[in-house]
């Protein structure tokens, strides 16, 4: 049995390329977003900075998805 994933839950490309983004995760507060590492917030690996990436959801709400170039204009 495979089991397909939802698309509403994941962005990004196809399966193999680079791990997918997820639109909205329980908790983002717990993760650095920053690359594909998605480390712990108190254990960050990459140096990416000395405090954690936000993920979109945190910045601009849980309607992030709809900002960007896709989106219709207001």
């Amino acid at each position: 049995m495979t089991v397909v994933p939802d698309p509403q839950r994941f962005v990004g490309p196809e399966e193999g390329l680079a791990k997918r983004f997820p639109i909205h995760p329980a908790h983002p507060e717990r993760s650095c977003w920053g690359c594909d590492r998605y480390c712990a917030a108190d254990a960050l690996m990459c140096g990416n900075g000395s405090d954690r990436t936000q993920h979109p959801c945190e910045l601009f709400g849980d309607d992030w998805l709809a900002w960007g170039a896709g989106a219709p204009a207001a």
